[in-house]
């Protein structure tokens, strides 16, 4: 649902587009930006946002550095792109961070692929990527969606935002700790947590995160199974 008209910039971007805002600093995956952009020189790879001096960017003629922008313009950006990405390395860093600019791509209806990161496996209308040729994968498949999924796929994403915001997310805490023979272990429903890690444990840092839920599920074994894996 497109609510501000096209950025200037974009009659000479043209569609498919794919979006990234924010810094292009040390966690940005530069390397995955450029194999998309080679692999993909039909699709417009458009990154907005301040570049550190330290980081050699990648360059192709279908990818467009727009620099900063405010606040405010960032919609209209955003809501005349096709795909959303955050193109993250997966390191300890990383995987502790929840990036807002998730929930932002998602209220703005426009569907998400990022790398691994564990707050936000499997929520609807994104999708994650656990190698490169994923990532590509998931970028054709929000690009050559039909429109009515496609559709479905932003209202998929919209409803996922409204489930972040702070109200909801306090009151679903509140909930658990003031319930009667409170176990936040049960409340989270650690049992379905463990399992849309478990697809993501090529990753040592994911595994470092099953270990301690296994434990926590009394599982001892396959906590020692995982463990022996990392000593590998």
């Amino acid at each position: 649902r497109l609510e501000a008209p096209p950025p200037i910039e974009y009659r000479d971007i043209p569609e498919p587009r794919v979006f990234f805002m924010g810094a292009l600093h040390g966690w940005v995956d530069t390397e995955l930006i450029a194999y998309l952009a080679t692999r993909r020189p039909q699709y417009s790879f458009v990154i907005v946002g301040p570049i550190a001096d330290n980081i050699e960017r990648p360059e192709n003629h279908n990818i467009h550095y727009l620099g900063k922008k405010r606040y405010s313009e960032l919609p209209a950006y955003l809501q005349h792109a096709r795909v959303a990405i955050i193109p993250f390395k997966v390191n300890k860093l990383t995987v502790s961070v929840t990036p807002l600019k998730f929930f932002e791509y998602l209220a703005s209806g426009v569907p998400v692929v990022t790398t691994v990161m564990p707050d936000i496996i499997d929520v609807p209308g994104s999708i994650m990527a656990n190698s490169c040729e994923e990532f590509l994968e998931a970028v054709d498949m929000y690009v050559n969606m039909e429109p009515l999924s496609y559709e479905r796929e932003a209202d998929k994403a919209r409803m996922s935002a409204e489930g972040y915001f702070w109200s909801e997310m306090l009151d679903r805490l509140l909930s658990a700790l003031l319930s009667d023979g409170c176990d936040l272990g049960q409340s989270l429903n650690l049992h379905v947590v463990y399992s849309e890690f478990a697809r993501f444990a090529s990753h040592p840092v994911i595994i470092d995160d099953l270990m301690c839920m296994a434990v926590r599920l009394e599982e001892f074994e396959e906590a020692v199974r995982l463990g022996m894996g990392l000593l590998e």
